[in-house]
């Protein structure tokens, strides 16, 4: 069959529309020096308004840890929607590049800012509240005693599944969670924190979706506010609608979604940082946070914002800022304020070794001479990576007096109060032992480490004593330990309300844990 050029670019246009309308959002691909980046929308070549199906899904978050009163605690982000409905997010507003109109089709129309009517809008979405139990393992709410003002801290990737098992598929539409107070980790781990939400294509259902916080009466430590948070995680994900927010980049791993060189993060926008790697992709890896935010690992996350009337909206990263101004690009780097980001992205410097890798140093060891001085250094030896990534044990400098082996971690698969330890990978245990028994031999100490970033433990019921007890003593004798670290980190073991004196502690798991570790 002929068929017409004209008449076969119609209908793959047509097909390609089908497609998206089938499953993510509309998307259109970009070309800069060669490289194909997909954005949300409509070709700006084609100066054409693109409506995007939206579904506004407000959130209430109860924790299964208790308030004063018994009752759970709930933060929910319902009474919020009237004001995120009325913000910049789905209303009309006047933005610096001239433009009155939606936060994100400026963004746009700033990284592209020759297309003639071009538009991309966030039509009026239908409003469907939902509820989530959050278990202890999985979040935790910090409440300030001053205000009585609460803050959530919730694994991202748990929210994600739950959520997506009471929204079903969502063909051609952007599905937007907004919880309120909430700040996430990543990679169950709650020490990999934090982030103010996730976007991409949910892997189970294939539907494009934005989760963010709303900030609503939030504690004064945290320095965004409204919906300042919605904004950054919907910037990002018109930047890189395809990003999947399950899968983790490491070494040779291939993540979904738009790669760029290699950026490192503006020093000015930290003191006293000269500047960091932030990653290849739109906002940094694990955080997603934008190139504007403030924040070093593991605090709230802070930002530098820009106040839009009564709303605080988030400064991003425009595309020239990762790719230079070129090829139908703009020559500003971010918005809403052009000046947050004064030039491009500069590249990361190479780091040498194999597949980017810093070298593994030569030196030898510093031996240990002189009398001792009344200080002892202490350190962890870390032996949960690879196989290879490590070295052993008794290749550790002579100049460290306690070696701490991380980690012996929580038994997920059984009983409450259950701890485990395995040879750490790549690792033979019987020359690991040796290793254990080498470093003793030498006048050092070398404890196991229990708990690890992140993993969670819980020791409620004090039937369960005896399971700690064992499985602890079991792993010091069987590798000749010379006695614990404690190293259980949050969400563990979180402190009861009411429960205030740290010298008479209340709270069933560390009453229990405390009577655990004296037998």
């Amino acid at each position: 069959m002929r068929v017409h050029s004209k008449h076969l670019l119609v209908l793959l246009a047509s097909l390609f529309s089908y497609a998206n309308a089938q499953g993510t959002v509309p998307t259109f691909q970009h070309s800069v020096g060669g490289t194909n980046y997909a954005l949300a929308g409509g070709d700006p070549a084609q100066g054409r308004t693109t409506t995007i199906p939206t579904v506004l899904v407000p959130v209430a978050l109860s924790f299964e840890a208790r308030n004063v009163a018994g009752k759970p605690l709930l933060l929910d982000a319902a009474t919020d929607i009237r004001r995120v409905l009325g913000s910049p997010v789905f209303s009309n507003f006047v933005f610096p590049n001239g433009g009155t109109t939606q936060y994100t089709d400026a963004m746009l129309r700033a990284t592209f800012p020759k297309a003639d009517g071009w538009h991309t809008l966030l039509a009026q979405p239908e409003v469907k509240p939902v509820k989530v139990d959050v278990p202890l393992g999985s979040g935790y709410v910090l409440t300030s005693q001053q205000s009585g003002r609460s803050f959530a801290i919730v694994d991202v990737e748990f929210l994600q599944r739950e959520l997506f098992r009471k929204i079903p598929r969502q063909d051609g539409k952007l599905v937007i969670f907004v919880t309120m107070n909430t700040a996430y980790y990543a990679l169950g781990d709650a020490t990999v924190c934090c982030s103010w939400g996730t976007h991409g294509v949910d892997r189970a259902t294939g539907t494009s979706f934005v989760l963010a916080s709303d900030l609503h009466d939030a504690p004064s430590v945290i320095e965004e506010d409204d919906v300042q948070p919605i904004t950054e995680q919907l910037a990002e994900f018109l930047n890189d609608p395809l990003h999947d927010p399950m899968a983790h980049g490491g070494r040779g791993v291939q993540v979904p979604g738009n790669t760029f060189p290699a950026w490192m993060r503006p020093a000015s926008q930290r003191p006293g940082d000269q500047g960091s790697c932030g990653g290849t992709a739109v906002a940094s890896t694990y955080f997603l946070l934008e190139p504007t935010d403030t924040n070093p690992k593991n605090n709230v996350p802070a930002s530098k914002g820009f106040i839009s009337g009564s709303y605080h909206l988030q400064n991003v990263a425009l595309l020239p800022w990762y790719t230079g101004a070129k090829e139908g690009l703009g020559a500003t780097y971010s918005f809403p304020d052009a000046t947050a980001l004064p030039e491009a992205a500069r590249p990361c410097p190479s780091r040498g070794g194999r597949g980017g890798a810093p070298p593994v140093p030569t030196a030898a060891a510093a031996p240990r001479n002189g009398p001792a001085n009344g200080h002892q250094l202490i350190g962890y030896w870390a032996g949960y990576g690879a196989a290879g990534s490590t070295f052993p044990l008794r290749d550790v400098s002579p100049q460290w007096d306690v070696v701490i082996v991380a980690f012996a971690t929580p038994d997920k698969a059984a009983p409450e109060g259950t701890m485990q330890f395995h040879t750490p990978a790549g690792l033979e245990t019987g020359q690991f032992k040796a290793d254990i028994a080498y470093l003793k031999s030498r006048g050092r100490i070398v404890m196991i480490s229990l708990g690890g970033g992140g993993q969670h433990f819980t020791l409620a019921d004090p039937k369960r004593v005896p399971n700690f007890v064992s499985s602890v003593t079991g792993i010091v004798s069987e590798y000749g330990f010379d006695g614990i670290d404690i190293d259980f980190e949050s969400p563990s073991l979180s402190i009861a309300p009411g429960d205030t004196e740290f010298r008479h502690p209340t709270t069933p798991s560390i009453v229990n844990l405390i009577s655990a570790l004296r037998q």
